[in-house]
């Protein structure tokens, strides 16, 4: 588990919003390696994770926490004796949906920076690494493109590739528009017939997490009707990124 939790001795720790996201999401991590179906023998482990959805259902889990019925239990199950209102609740939920154009805005960057790296680019081009880096950071990230001889995008691109863990940057990004896609149509579902929802889940645990070999991302787009590509307009939606003003 690798959610960084505030450590105590006597007095009950208080949990920031990223220790519950990172606690939510690593749950799901969990969940995958609990529900995996693998021979006997077979170490499980996140090798044993289908590599094209091991995004996805930590994603889920966080989509719980974009729901006011989860973030109000929480409220109440706390010990604190502060109040809350709703108007607290709506501008907690604004400031998380510019946290996330900024945190997608950079995920697309080294989406698309891993993306051009690994689909055949020219070390012996005209182009060179370094000013790839900042040319797609230019068109993408404007406000934070690397100075001088910074190489950060590089390595947080290059090194866990090289250490075995390809499209290590794609996954999220596809995983989370997924996971959000997914969510909204259990919630849809849920909403018009409750007791559609175990029919609707089966596929869920059947394609996602009990697997243990390489789900084909058609499957997963076949299963949920997500077409030839992932839209990010119901991860937008359910952020409520589309809410925000333009400016």
């Amino acid at each position: 588990l690798q959610a960084e939790l505030p450590t105590w001795e006597d007095d009950p720790a208080r949990l920031k919003w990223d220790d519950v996201k990172g606690l939510f999401h690593e749950m799901g991590h969990i969940l995958q390696m609990v529900m995996l179906q693998l021979p006997y023998g077979v170490t499980v482990g996140p090798h044993a994770v289908p590599r094209d959805v091991v995004e996805v259902i930590p994603h889920f889990m966080e989509h719980w926490l974009l729901e006011r019925s989860t973030i109000y239990g929480l409220m109440a199950a706390s010990d604190s004796k502060e109040e809350f209102y709703d108007e607290s609740v709506d501008a907690f939920y604004r400031v998380l949906a510019r946290q996330k154009v900024e945190a997608l805005a950079h995920q697309v960057y080294y989406a698309t920076l891993e993306h051009t790296l690994l689909q055949g680019f020219d070390l012996r081009g005209s182009e060179s690494i370094m000013a790839l880096q900042k040319r797609l950071a230019k068109e993408i990230v404007p406000y934070n493109v690397p100075i001088g001889n910074d190489v950060t995008p590089l390595i947080r691109v290059l090194q866990p590739n090289a250490c075995g863990d390809p499209i290590s940057q794609y996954i999220y990004l596809w995983g989370d528009a997924v996971a959000a896609h997914i969510f909204e149509s259990l919630k849809e579902a849920y909403s018009q017939d409750e007791s559609q929802i175990p029919k609707l889940t089966k596929p869920l645990r059947a394609l996602l997490l009990c697997p243990g070999a390489i789900v084909p991302s058609e499957a997963i787009r076949s299963e949920w009707s997500l077409g030839d590509s992932v839209s990010p307009e119901t991860l937008i939606r359910r952020y409520g990124i589309d809410a925000l003003p333009r400016d």
